[in-house]
């Protein structure tokens, strides 16, 4: 294991091979190395009993406004803009010219853009749309898709890389694994970024988790966990790297997060009145009417 340490519904085809552009569709080059399977592609829903359909379009729907939310501030959420995390992520994954890298849970495209220099090309992929139309893509195809879902063909991708997305996968984990896994080629690898508790003690984890619930609904990882998933759907040689974050804003994350003022301010009173366990293992400092932390990242690489 290493350590980094920072200083400081539209149908699939629509999308594939376009930019999306406040509504707008436009031409992206290089879109020939794409490949879909021979399917469907108007829906990710799975062809299943009414009442497994109708709650999965609820829950698609739901899923749907909660990104649109979110989508307004999330380009002033400092933690998704950081270039050491980025640079973490990029120094781990070892791309090269000759990578055709799908981004998964691609958001606003921080991630896809900054890899995009460094690889023959980049697919952009994410089950909101009002995220995607955040950016003004130049030089990615772009997917407003579930990855849970059938699409690409299979040993397509050199790499696939997933920053701060599987947490948010509830439902059907293993089978997003499963399909990232069928699109990489013999030997490809998928690069997972997930933020984790900063320390295994169950006292903190716990904190972890019933902090984050007052933000959303999510998972609490741990490193031991992610590797299992990966392993239990055939991944090997896992390997992890740790990176540390210093001097993350709460205030900054509270307020770009779509959540209301009640709250914002119950997870910032939650964190000014921890006790000394949660507060040294954060290494807490309470900034005014901010509280900054020292959060933990793992990075964590998988072979097909």
């Amino acid at each position: 294991m290493r350590t980094l340490k920072k200083s400081n519904s539209r149908s699939a085809h629509q999308y594939i091979g376009t930019a999306v552009n406040g509504g707008t569709r436009r031409a992206v080059p290089c879109v020939d190395v794409l490949q879909l399977r021979d399917r469907d592609t108007t829906s990710p829903e799975p062809k299943t009993g009414h009442n497994k359909v109708t709650e999965r379009t609820r829950m698609n729907n739901d899923t749907e406004r909660f990104w649109h939310i979110r989508a307004s501030n999330y380009d002033k959420l400092y933690w998704a803009k950081d270039g050491d995390y980025l640079d973490a992520i990029v120094e781990t994954a070892h791309f090269t010219r000759n990578d055709l890298v799908l981004d998964v849970g691609t958001g606003t495209g921080v991630v896809a853009e900054r890899i995009k220099p460094l690889v023959r090309h980049i697919v952009a992929l994410d089950i909101s749309g009002s995220m995607l139309e955040k950016r003004r893509w130049e030089g990615v195809s772009v997917v407003k898709w579930d990855i849970r879902a059938t699409l690409f063909a299979d040993d397509l991708f050199d790499k696939i890389v997933a920053r701060m997305v599987f947490h948010h996968i509830l439902n059907d984990l293993n089978e997003a694994m499963r399909q990232c896994r069928r699109a990489l080629k013999a030997g490809g690898k998928l690069i997972i970024a997930e933020g984790v508790p900063p320390s295994n003690s169950r006292k903190v984890v716990d904190w972890y988790s019933s902090m984050f619930a007052l933000k959303e609904e999510r998972r609490t990882f741990t490193e031991k966990q992610l590797v299992g998933y990966l392993g239990a759907n055939g991944f090997r040689n896992i390997q992890t790297t740790v990176y540390m974050m210093d001097n993350f804003s709460i205030k900054n994350w509270l307020r770009n997060s779509g959540l209301s003022k009640e709250n914002q301010c119950k997870i910032m009173q939650i964190h000014t009145s921890a006790d000394k366990t949660i507060k040294d293992a954060y290494q807490m400092k309470i900034k005014g009417d901010d509280c900054l932390v020292r959060t933990k990242n793992l990075i964590i690489t998988a072979e097909k």
